[in-house]
């Protein structure tokens, strides 16, 4: 019958065998990978729910602790005779010590005392209505409690009362106001103070910190002449402190040490705020940088008089690329009044000298070098009202004997005056070169000069000259092209001397063009304006033309120059070099001002600010 069955149903043997066979087989290791990765991902978050559970309960048992630890310190200053409630070196002196450590439950806390005598408005206040000529009328006590090795806790404090079991006498001595102010007079909360007196027996040395209104308060202070030395620091901002009488000698300090005065108040005000940066930079008109500058900058703000000590007065020199960086720099108005270095000027800066850094703040400060010459002078025309640079003012200087120069602020000019040495130069580097000739021009026959070459005696008819390239550094606005002489031989015939411009921003493409914007037209007049076209770019290259009519004359160029507007142009300012050591009269105009005109006597390096009324 069994036999029969399994005949009959083979399926049936076969899906028992493989349900064996599966029972057999088990779990996969992909399977049990699977079990394994979801377990462990189970566990950590256990774990780490179960150690922030174990943090938090370290943490909140910490600060039981140190709950307690406050407490009992309040108990014990509360529990001192009244006279020996306060801080070994402090004000109010007394037996306890300012900092110390401490351990509880195998940990160490640092405890913080803080103890000032209060003057209660109740019955008046020291130099109030009424007066309180004993203004200590109890002491204010603040424990603070901190644990560097405790993670997650961030301290306590604790403040009580302690006051006398009598009356309060007067104890003949006076009070100390320490004020803290910013830039803007405004105050300044949370100013670490620090104040010494080695003169009092014993000595006090005190650190706090300014309220709400940047003032501390020290009541109650033992009187002396010029002991009370008070610094004022925080982080992130600049520094203040007095001086003793003999501390800057031979100067005679600004701020001295304090005096407290028997029953009087003394209030003394010191001003930090946020550092700033000055960046300097110390380039050509053309934006090359020249490195190893070396200058002396000075701060406006005084430690001492007589004579004056600057509180910031340092040599400087630039990096090599022309870069420097002035860190913690504190509020101030600037000024460079020295230039070390023996090969370059400073034709002028931006902005215009002396500068203003305000707190909190960031100020470029590019000095714009020229070669040094014998005798030099920096012209700055500044607006008399706002005191802002004037832009576009004609400053013409003379001598009487026949020297002669006009410049405009606030334009940078690019010239050359020699051509003798000969073709071959791309870039503009060599002053006395240029990049190319036809060959029908001669820059050797007379010295600074160009004129059409001497072919058998007779003079070539064309010749053309292209400069070299220059380089300004960066965006450009053109302003004008000029040449010299600008009268030349009749007899060449009214179009002698052309020129024309190409500029462009790749130092590749040269187009020239004249004064339309067309390469049709030529610049034939001096004092001519660059077309705007050419504003924006960055390299500049001019092409001369001479002709003649006549073979027996050449005209003859001596300067070709280009004035611009680039931002290492300095702003109302202008620079003469090459100077004779004499006295000039200089006459400086501007539309919308009056004219200015006076004599300036010119040794070695010298500035002449002029302020011009509307």
């Amino acid at each position: 019958m069994n036999q029969e069955a399994l005949i009959q149903d083979p399926g049936s043997m076969t899906r028992t065998r493989n349900s064996r066979i599966h029972r057999e087989r088990g779990t996969t290791l992909i399977e049990v990978l699977v079990a394994v990765f979801v377990l462990s991902l189970v566990s950590l978050g256990i774990y780490a729910a179960f150690r922030g559970v174990i943090r938090l309960q370290r943490i909140a048992h910490i600060r039981t602790v140190a709950t307690y630890v406050a407490n009992e310190q309040l108990e014990v200053a509360r529990n001192l005779p009244y006279q020996d409630v306060g801080t070994t070196a402090g004000i109010p002196n007394g037996v306890l010590l300012a900092s110390e450590q401490l351990i509880r439950e195998s940990t160490t806390f640092m405890i913080t005392r803080t103890i000032r005598n209060i003057d209660d408005p109740f019955d008046g206040t020291l130099g109030g209505m009424p007066d309180d000529l004993s203004p200590a009328d109890y002491k204010m006590v603040e424990i603070g409690i901190t644990c560097t090795a405790c993670d997650g806790f961030e301290g306590i404090s604790v403040t009580g009362r302690v006051a006398p079991l009598g009356l309060e006498t007067s104890a003949g001595n006076g009070a100390l106001f320490i004020q803290v102010i910013n830039a803007q007079a405004q105050p300044i909360a949370d100013a670490a103070v620090h104040i010494e007196n080695q003169e009092l027996d014993p000595i006090v040395v005190i650190d706090d910190v300014t309220g709400a209104d940047g003032m501390l308060r020290i009541v109650d202070a033992p009187p002396e002449v010029q002991s009370y030395h008070i610094e004022i620091t925080k982080a992130g901002f600049t520094s203040d402190q007095t001086y003793a009488p003999g501390d800057l000698a031979p100067s005679t300090p600004v701020k001295l040490d304090a005096t407290v005065a028997e029953g009087g108040v003394t209030q003394v005000t010191l001003s930090i705020d946020q550092v700033s940066t000055i960046q300097v930079a110390s380039r050509t008109s053309l934006c090359a940088p020249v490195g190893s500058f070396d200058f002396r900058l000075e701060g406006s703000r005084l430690l001492g008089t007589t004579p004056d000590l600057p509180k910031y007065a340092q040599d400087l020199v630039t990096a090599v690329g022309g870069g420097l960086t002035l860190s913690d720099m504190e509020w101030d108005i600037y000024d460079i009044i020295g230039v070390l270095d023996a090969g370059s000027d400073i034709a002028g800066t931006i902005p215009a000298l002396p500068f203003t850094l305000n707190p909190n703040a960031t100020q470029n400060l590019d000095l714009i070098l020229e070669a040094q010459t014998a005798h030099r002078l920096r012209v700055t025309v500044l607006d008399q009202g706002s005191g802002l640079p004037v832009a576009g003012a004609s400053a013409r200087l003379q001598d009487g004997g026949g020297y002669d120069e006009t410049q405009l602020t606030g334009q940078g000019a690019v010239a050359q005056t020699d051509w003798s040495g000969g073709s071959g130069q791309a870039d503009f580097t060599d002053p006395t070169r240029y990049e190319s000739d036809d060959g029908n021009v001669d820059v050797l026959a007379t010295p600074g000069d160009v004129l059409l070459a001497d072919v058998l005696g007779q003079y070539a008819p064309d010749g053309a000259l292209t400069s070299s390239t220059i380089d300004f550094g960066s965006s450009v606005n053109y302003v004008q092209i000029t040449f010299g002489p600008a009268v030349q031989p009749p007899l060449a015939g009214p179009d002698a001397v052309r020129l024309q411009v190409a500029t462009n921003n790749d130092n590749a493409t040269w187009n020239y063009l004249g004064p339309d914007g067309t390469n049709g037209t030529y610049y034939t007049a001096a004092d001519v304006d660059i077309h705007p076209s050419h504003d924006g770019d960055q390299y500049f290259r001019y092409r001369l033309y001479l002709h003649t009519d006549d073979l027996n004359v050449t005209p003859n160029i001596s300067d070709i120059a280009v004035t611009y507007v680039t931002d290492c142009v300095p702003p109302g300012q202008t620079f003469f070099s090459g100077l004779a050591s004499t006295t000039y009269t200089l006459d400086v105009t501007a539309p919308g001002y009056t004219a200015f005109n006076g004599m300036v006597a010119v040794n070695g390096y010298t500035n002449q600010t002029v302020n011009l009324s509307p």
